[in-house]
């Protein structure tokens, strides 16, 4: 009868050959950093597996995370990588019991396939986000800022800033994923707005990700001016961001489109516009959220012919830290 145990980082060889059935692009260095993931975590262990007779036939993986919200100190559990061997797929349901323990963590996937939001669905799990809002090029000077105190800052360079503890917290422990980069547009030293974002660069469609928002008011009245240095700063152009950070804004040349796999959470603490998507497999493993290239491209069927919306040979440096 398969057993489940807990996994620590320790046991990642033991784990890898069942990742690499997700027949996935992903190196192993890169799949390790789901084991070894370099900021504080809650809990001493990364996931489940399922085994059988010392085999591992199961996987699931949790990404833990503690987070400052409203002055309140949040526990965060991430799924990911969930995969079970086919002949032992009778088990899964059991994968997800330890999950059901957790009473005081706020859990989320983000990539999952349509069996498992309808089994999570059962399971008291409700949606993130449906949908996605693009941010299409701005003509120059549409919405420009002329405030003379406003300052940019990118990713090193907030290193000098005067941040919250939770933010600063947040800069360190994403400033060393590639992918991930950050933003912040300061008004005084006392009122910014930090973002981070991620790129995804494509020889069909390019775009960024906007991955949280720390001050929706400030991103809201210089959202022009954030999504012209994002442009010049990835060589792209096309920005998405999650319709639940932005229902309430009013976004000029913006779309709102489906999106191939919507997210989900489980929390008794929190609503969904206050779960963004750090300290997740999205930084880890410079994920897209799953479905939304395709969608672009069939909803805007001659976006891949417009130059700007794809990366440029000489984008601006974005430095990154080891």
């Amino acid at each position: 009868m398969p057993s489940l145990q807990k996994i620590d980082c320790s046991r990642f060889d033991e784990l890898y050959p069942l990742l690499e059935l997700f027949d996935s692009p992903l190196s192993k260095d890169l799949w390790k950093t789901l084991f070894d993931y370099q900021w504080a975590r809650s809990e001493d262990y990364c996931g489940y597996g399922l085994f059988d007779d010392g085999v591992p036939v199961g996987y699931l993986g949790m990404l833990f995370s503690q987070r400052t919200i409203e002055q309140q100190t949040h526990h965060f559990c991430n799924l990911t990588s969930w995969i079970v061997r086919p002949d032992y797929r009778s088990h899964s349901l059991s994968m997800m019991m330890p999950i059901m323990r957790l009473k005081n963590h706020t859990v989320t996937d983000l990539s999952a396939s349509e069996t498992v939001i309808k089994l999570s669905e059962r399971l008291g799990f409700k949606y993130l986000d449906k949908t996605v809002q693009v941010l299409l090029p701005l003509p120059l000077g549409l919405g420009q800022s002329k405030a003379q105190t406003l300052r940019f800052y990118q990713d090193d360079e907030i290193s000098d800033l005067s941040l919250t503890d939770s933010e600063q917290r947040i800069f360190e422990d994403h400033r060393r994923y590639s992918d991930c980069h950050q933003l912040v547009i300061q008004v005084t030293p006392n009122e910014y707005c930090h973002v981070l974002y991620t790129v995804h660069p494509d020889s069909k469609l390019s775009y960024c990700h906007i991955q949280s928002i720390s001050n929706i008011e400030v991103f809201e009245r210089y959202q022009a001016d954030i999504r012209k240095c994002i442009g010049r700063a990835a060589g792209i152009s096309l920005i998405v961001v999650d319709s639940r950070f932005v229902a309430s804004l009013k976004l000029p040349l913006s779309v709102e489109i489906p999106v191939g796999s919507p997210r989900i959470y489980r929390s008794n603490t929190l609503q969904a516009a206050q779960v963004d998507n750090l300290y997740s497999e999205y930084i880890l493993l410079g994920l897209r959220s799953l479905g939304i290239r395709e969608v672009l491209l069939d909803t805007f069927p001659a976006i891949r012919q417009l130059k700007h919306l794809r990366p440029q040979k000489s984008p601006e440096p974005m430095l990154k830290s080891g």
